[in-house]
């Protein structure tokens, strides 16, 4: 997936098989499970909750599972009819002579509808252990005789967090629920969904979570793999269904191997694939692969977490020029005219205005004054001939304005006789004999620049 100036992430809406999906965009931390046929690491992974062969099998009515539009486990819905005390979520769900009260969500007998308090009802179509629980402030002999099912001196209670029981829509015995005054519930115990659980995570109905012994949830070792980022990666010798599962970065038929340098992975300490790191026994990365530390690459040298050579052919680190210059010592430094930042990056030991001097017949003129250790235009006395001081220094740097012209001081259209063409006509400067110009030629000749 690259549309644009990035790879994005995975993400379970892409179209793509990618990230932890056995299929594309279904499974594991996906919201959707996936279809029968697709591939599948487990049965959380599919529709019909059955994995069978890495493959989602079809639902059906006799599976063990309640899948389809099943109320309870093979019944409701499209399967046969369910029996008392089964979930529902209708009356059709239901046996015949049941019915599907919305108090409780399970198939009671049709006496508990009639209007008239018969049987075991405590009231009217209420308790006794076959109708729905009555209303808080009703008589009772047990819990079954209670909505809220907590029954205490004989009078049914409102439910709370600390009855001791599963009261009203607690998903355990005084955890969960819609009551934020009521904790989470641990490990291991029953929930509805995973803002029941302290964990934050509820698959299967239990509160999971990577801290609890026990190989749960998504997880592929115990406390290990899966798709929570807060669980440890797998150990070697853990179980596994993808690389992303160890710690290693590898998993060969379901189990966590170890980092090797030959196993085209980036793992380990490995700084890129295969190469670099702590381990020694690893080859060290070629130029323009990731690094951490000098050490880490063939050339000694990473700069921007990427190894470099002053020998590839290309600009990079920090050379200011191809394979030249910068922070690097054991790269050149940079010919006249090549692009530098600081005169050190310069073989001349001179940048000027983003270019190395140097050179008599290339970027010489352009430099003299720099290049030119013992001899100004101010000498021999400063103040003494100050029309040829003046001159000399107009002089050069005219020759230095027009460096591509005059990459010497006599080349043809550069300092002659001809007013109109030359760039620098040596008659503007108090002529070829002028003290000006005779200056500038010493320090020319001084900078090593040909004249």
């Amino acid at each position: 997936m690259c549309p644009g100036p990035g790879c994005p992430d995975a993400s379970c809406t892409d179209g793509v098989q990618n990230g932890r999906e056995p299929a594309a965009d279904c499974g594991e931390t996906c919201p959707d499970a996936c279809a029968e046929g697709s591939a599948c690491h487990g049965a959380r992974d599919c529709v019909s909750g059955r994995c069978v062969d890495s493959r989602c099998a079809a639902a059906a009515c006799d599976d063990g599972v309640r899948n389809q539009d099943e109320s309870a486990v093979d019944c409701g819905g499209s399967c046969s009819r369910c029996a008392p005390g089964q979930p529902c979520r209708g009356d059709d769900d239901c046996a015949s002579g049941l019915f599907c009260p919305s108090s409780s969500g399970v198939c009671t007998d049709g006496s508990c509808q009639d209007g008239v308090q018969g049987g075991s009802e405590v009231l009217i179509d209420c308790g006794g252990g076959t109708c729905p629980g009555c209303p808080p402030g009703s008589p009772c002999t047990g819990a079954a005789d209670c909505d809220s099912r907590v029954c205490s001196a004989g009078t049914c209670q409102e439910p709370s967090c600390d009855d001791g029981v599963p009261s009203g829509d607690e998903s355990g015995s005084d955890c969960g629920g819609s009551d934020a005054g009521c904790p989470r519930c641990a490990d291991e115990a029953p929930c509805r969904s995973s803002s029941d659980c302290a964990s934050g995570a509820c698959e299967g109905a239990t509160c999971i979570s990577c801290s609890d012994g026990v190989r749960n949830g998504t997880e592929t070792g115990p406390d290990c793999g899966g798709g929570s980022p807060a669980c440890d990666r797998c150990d070697d010798g853990e179980g596994c269904a993808l690389d992303a599962d160890c710690a290693s970065e590898r998993c060969v038929d379901g189990q966590c191997v170890g980092a090797s340098c030959n196993d085209d992975i980036l793992n380990g300490s490995e700084t890129d694939t295969d190469c670099g790191g702590g381990n020694l026994a690893c080859a060290r990365c070629g130029t323009g692969s990731s690094c951490v530390l000098d050490a880490d690459c063939v050339s000694q040298s990473c700069e921007g977490q990427l190894c470099v050579s002053c020998g590839d052919g290309a600009r990079n680190g920090s050379e200011t020029d191809v394979d030249c210059g910068g922070a690097d010592a054991t790269c050149a430094r940079c010919d006249p005219g090549d692009s530098c930042q600081v005169d050190s990056d310069c073989a001349s030991g001179a940048c000027q205005d983003g270019a190395c001097c140097g050179g008599s017949q290339r970027d010489c003129t352009r430099c003299a004054q720099r290049l030119s250790p013992t001899i100004d235009c101010n000498a021999p006395v400063d103040g003494v001939d100050s029309t040829g001081v003046i001159n000399c220094n107009a002089f050069l740097g005219c020759l230095t304005a027009n460096a591509a012209r005059c990459p010497t001081r006599n080349t043809p259209g550069c300092s002659g006789d001809d007013q109109a063409a030359d760039a620098c006509p040596h008659n503007d400067y108090g002529g070829n004999a002028g003290t000006g110009v005779s200056r500038a030629s010493q320090v020319l000749v001084n900078a090593g620049c040909q004249l």
